[in-house]
């Protein structure tokens, strides 16, 4: 993120459609409407938050984190199964409030594998759709609102919070696995 602050939305609001800060912690946020798009074969490594508008994130390449950043995702999240997002200790948040969000995670493996989720879909419909392949959270799965929907099986090593949530299990397949 430190080498995006040089030259992002307060230079070229028309082309740059982010915006960066170098500070503690260093943050990414990409305008809505936009998808951050890590290309096949590039590494992203944030070092700080990131968020992004309804636009989502898509991992073609390598995403690291290196620590316990906050991804806060308002659209749909896609890694590829040759891509990577190596979470290390970092806590994904899906919050869109203009419906659902669909997540594809690339694989169960340690490549495509989740530290923290944050479920926090306030639209009224606003379902996360699991689908393709299984999700492997390794630390705690929160929800704070929304409606859990995997058409696959979606397994938790940490903890499970239920502050507000429901479980749309009628016409799918999947199973939340302790």
């Amino acid at each position: 993120i430190v080498d995006m602050t040089d030259y992002d939305n307060d230079n070229n609001a028309a082309n740059l459609l982010f915006t960066a800060t170098d500070a503690a912690p260093d943050t990414l946020s990409v305008e809505a409407g936009n998808e951050l798009y890590i290309e096949s074969g590039e590494l992203f490594t944030p070092g700080g938050n990131v968020t992004t508008g309804n636009g989502g994130i898509d991992i073609r390449g390598t995403w690291t984190a290196t620590g316990a950043e906050a991804i806060s995702v308002g659209g749909n999240w896609n890694v590829d199964p040759a891509g990577t997002f190596a979470s290390a200790s970092s806590t994904v948040t899906f919050s869109n409030t203009t419906g659902s969000v669909s997540v594809l995670t690339g694989g169960s493996d340690a490549n495509h594998d989740f530290h923290h989720v944050i479920l926090n879909l306030t639209h009224p419909n606003g379902f996360l759709n699991i689908a393709t392949y299984d999700m492997d959270i390794n630390g705690n799965l929160t929800y704070t609102d929304g409606y859990l929907s995997p058409s696959t099986n979606v397994y938790l090593a940490g903890n499970l919070t239920i502050d507000s949530v429901n479980f749309n299990g009628a016409d799918d397949v999947g199973s939340l696995i302790f």
